[in-house]
């Protein structure tokens, strides 16, 4: 069976995981870490990608970026493969580094991509690897703080794509560590995705129509569900939820 296209979009923000094959480490001390940092760094900029935010663990990496073009699987292809024949060569192996191929989400959403932010940033912390993601040094987290606007850390396009949760330029990012209605305590983030309301609390805090397209758009909820939730046939579900 062929592989499924990749949701490649120009000017998509997209969360990229590549996880060693057979939950192998994909670095082993800190030769490797820069080795990986300086590929991905070369990757980027050959690639004109922005990079809003990542993070380097020992047997998977996170990396959240802007594609300007819609290149994100060469651009991967070309990390990947690199970093594997050098890692591979210095550490006298052979065979697939990486778990097949690496998994990607399109970020669509304004909470999604402040949730995610925050993820990415408390990966050490939840692994256990660090009680504080600011000594946590293979992650962008450090340099986002310190506003440092540079190859692997879009800082001013981060701060820009906040700006739809309030506050002023060069807050932006910080505020994320606090508990906030939207997003809830900061360091009780365990997933990518941000938890969404049930379709019952969605359903009681607004209008029917308004409040089935929020679960369609806003929350991911699949036309049949809420479907089933509101007992109209999904054809009449996606005429009243169309945009």
């Amino acid at each position: 069976m062929g592989r499924s296209p990749r949701n490649e979009v120009a000017g998509g923000v997209h969360h990229v995981t590549a996880r060693g094959n057979r939950k192998q480490d994909i670095v082993r001390d800190d030769v490797d870490r820069r080795r990986f940092v300086r590929d991905f760094e070369r990757v980027a900029g050959d690639h004109g990608w922005r990079v809003l935010t990542w993070c380097l663990m020992t047997n998977h990496a996170h990396l959240v970026v802007e594609t300007p073009a819609a290149n994100l699987g060469q651009g991967m292809g070309c990390l990947l493969s690199r970093y594997a024949r050098v890692f591979n060569d210095r550490h006298e192996l052979s065979g697939h580094l990486t778990q097949g191929r690496f998994h990607s989400v399109l970020v669509t959403r304004e909470r999604h991509f402040a949730h995610l932010l925050r993820y990415v940033a408390l990966n050490p912390v939840t692994a256990r690897l660090t009680d504080d993601p600011m000594r946590w040094r293979w992650s962008a987290h450090p340099l986002l703080l310190a506003q440092i606007d540079g190859p692997l850390s879009a800082w001013r396009r981060v701060e820009e794509l906040l700006a739809v949760w309030g506050g002023r330029e060069g807050r932006r990012y910080r505020s994320l560590l606090y508990e906030s209605p939207e997003l809830g305590p900061w360091h009780e983030v365990t997933t990518p995705a941000p938890p969404r309301p049930t379709l019952e609390q969605l359903m009681s805090h607004a209008g029917l129509e308004e409040a089935m397209r929020a679960a369609r758009w806003e929350h991911g909820y699949r036309l049949r569900e809420i479907a089933e939730h509101t007992g109209w046939s999904v054809s009449a579900t996606h005429r009243r939820t169309a945009r």
